[in-house]
């Protein structure tokens, strides 16, 4: 069995005390004297680099802003000419629609009126060969009443 020897005094003084833990300041220190140039540098670039582009995004935002605007804008004017358009159409169309109803309407009368003549002329033609007829008729009766008064004399 081993048996454990006394820890002497010079032990102990020869064992060296650990340092204190760094402080974060002293890290911080030796951390900005070695990259302390090169970290302000890109930190100087990343910020140049940042208002770079929240310029550029400010800009295009603002583009877009003003180039929707401006389609919005030319969108309106071109829906006005068109219902402008749309409405000097429809009141042609009325227009047309009713000088059409109005010339349709005098044909038909017009129509109706040489129907009604044509008509007339017709009855009226029509009395005048019945009572040619007649009269045509009567005479012939008359001839042929005296030709048989001449047959039954001979």
């Amino acid at each position: 069995m081993s048996r454990k020897q006394p820890v002497s005094s010079e032990t102990t003084t020869l064992q060296a005390v650990p340092d204190p833990a760094p402080s974060p300041d002293s890290i911080e220190q030796i951390r900005d004297i070695i990259f302390g140039t090169q970290m302000r540098e890109y930190a100087e670039r990343f910020g140049s680099l940042e208002k770079r582009l929240v310029d550029e995004n400010r800009a295009l935002q603002e583009s877009l802003t003003s180039r929707i605007d401006e389609a919005l804008e030319s969108l309106d004017k071109e829906r006005t000419l068109r219902k402008a358009g749309l409405d000097d159409l429809m009141d042609q169309l009325a227009v047309q629609s009713k000088e059409l109803r109005d010339a349709n309407n005098a044909i038909q009368q017009s129509f109706g009126d040489e129907l009604d003549a044509v008509k007339h002329n017709f009855e009226q033609q029509t009395k005048n060969a019945e009572s040619q007829n007649k009269g045509q008729l009567a005479h012939l009766g008359g001839l042929f009443r005296q030709l048989a008064d001449q047959l039954d004399q001979n």
